[in-house]
């Protein structure tokens, strides 16, 4: 049993190796035959690639000539075309130009007198934005009405004029006193200083109203005025303390004070006309710079305006006795150095409201100097004292509704002064040549001249008038401080 099972273990041994053996050799027949088949098919492909280029480049070749051959024959197609066109257009633009001229006149034609008459449209449109809107400060810019002027600018004008007359009044009221206590000079010479004095304050005024009017504008006058004034009132006060109020509380009729130098009389003289310049400039250019602050278009405004002017007045004398009462009691008690402080400090308040309402304000444009214009006039009525004076119609005067003067409104024909309108009749001279201003003026020109004729018996009646209240400031005031 032993040996038959040793036989039998052999067997399968043998059995299995040969089995071993032959899957080797399989295993290696099937990778040849694997092998082959690869490099058949890479071949077989090489071949065909080869093939498809060998067959691409003539068919490649073949429509690059099929592709030329097709562009020089379109291209010769195209020439003829286009020259048979460019024969056809021509004919066609020669008449289309033909029409078109035609048409270009005919719209012209109609145009020029559409334009023209919007010309005319225009221009007095545009002339009555210009009156309507106010203008503003140094460059006269426009300014919106409604947003501008009105009593709320008109009260700080009111209260800059109440303000700036207390100040004046602090000084001039009891100037003459200070004269004779302070600088002990004679009743006369001291009366008569004031007298200057006070010409001079109202020299001032026709200098503040002409350059106000005619080239600084009213509220630049009014500004550059205004600070000249409270210049001469600081300097004032500075000098009465520093140079001529020697002992303290001296010039009060009981206490002499101590003679004074050169120095600080010459600073006294020349802060007093400062102060003389400045007021007399202001004064008449705040009370039309008010004015200005209300539209004479609007019925409400007319009335607001001559209620301005009431109220101007009542603001300066309100000022006034402020400066009558109290200041006069301080400097008469030998308290002159505060009584002049108190006048710079309501001065300075004055500035400085007045500076706060420059974005309120209206702005009206100056005029230009009106000296040259009434010249005019004259000159023309006398050149013209043979030719008969013309009425209506032949009165010469500017198209529009806007004057030959810059700034100012027309002005009607009046029936006085007949003689002046000479200056505007037209004759066969003024035809023929150029319309000289000295030869010939406008209406609103002369108007403007009968005005200032109409003003002169006003000014004369009002001399004996000054004459009699300059005594106010002087010989008054002696007389009272005597008794």
């Amino acid at each position: 049993m032993d040996s038959v099972d040793s036989g039998t273990e052999v067997a399968v041994k043998i059995a299995a190796g040969t089995g071993l053996k032959d899957a080797e050799v399989t295993t290696l027949e099937e990778a040849e035959a694997e092998a082959e088949a690869v490099n058949e098919n890479s071949k077989n492909e090489e071949q065909k690639t080869l093939q498809n280029e060998e067959n691409e480049e003539p068919k490649a070749l073949h429509n690059v000539e099929n592709e030329e051959l097709k562009a020089l024959h379109n291209e010769e197609n195209e020439e003829p075309k286009a020259l048979h066109n460019e024969e056809n257009e021509k004919p066609k633009a020669l008449h289309n130009e033909e029409n078109e001229e035609p048409q270009a006149l005919h719209n012209e034609e109609n145009e020029e007198p559409q334009a023209v008459e919007n010309e005319e449209n225009e221009e007095p449109q545009a002339v009555q934005n210009e009156e309507q809107k106010p203008l503003s400060k140094f460059k006269e810019r426009p300014t919106v009405a409604k947003n501008r002027g009105g009593w709320k600018s008109a009260s700080l004008l009111l209260v800059n004029q109440a303000l700036a007359t207390l100040a004046f009044f602090g000084v001039a009221v009891n100037l003459v006193l200070f004269l004779t206590r302070v600088l002990e000079q004679e009743s006369a010479t001291a009366a008569n200083g004031v007298s200057m004095w006070t010409g001079t304050v109202y020299l001032c005024s026709l200098i503040g109203a002409f350059l106000s009017d005619s080239y600084w504008g009213r509220y630049v006058t009014c500004a550059i005025f205004l600070l000249i004034f409270v210049l001469g009132l600081g300097l004032l006060s500075f000098t009465s303390a520093l140079f001529l109020l020697k002992p303290d509380g001296c010039g009060n009729d009981t206490l002499k004070c101590m003679p004074t130098s050169s120095i600080g009389i010459n600073i006294f003289y020349f802060s007093i006309y400062l102060i003389a310049f400045g007021y007399g400039g202001h004064q008449p250019t705040i009370a039309t710079f008010g004015s200005d602050q209300f539209d004479e278009s609007n019925p409400k405004g007319v009335k607001a305006k001559a209620d301005f002017f009431c109220y101007f007045y009542f603001a300066l004398n309100a000022g006034s006795l402020f400066s009558n009462t109290i200041l006069v009691y301080f400097e008469d008690t030998g308290k002159w150095t505060l009584g002049f402080l108190v006048s710079l400090s309501s001065a300075v308040l004055a500035l400085i409201l007045y500076l706060l309402g420059t974005n309120r304000y209206r702005y009206m444009k100056t005029c230009g100097n009106p000296l040259p214009r009434v010249a005019q006039v004259f000159t023309a009525a006398i050149k013209k004292w043979k030719v008969a004076p013309a009425s209506g119609d032949g009165l010469y005067e500017v198209e529009g509704p806007q004057s030959a003067i810059k700034g100012s409104r027309k002005i009607l024909h009046s029936s006085s002064c007949r003689f002046l309108d000479k200056a505007a009749t037209i004759t066969e001279e003024d035809i023929e040549g150029s319309k000289d201003p000295w030869s010939l003026c406008t209406v609103t020109q002369v108007e403007e001249a009968k005005c200032l004729i109409r003003m002169l018996p006003i000014w004369f009646c009002t001399i004996m008038y000054s004459v009699v209240f300059a005594q106010m400031a002087s010989l008054f005031v002696e007389q009272g401080d005597v008794m």
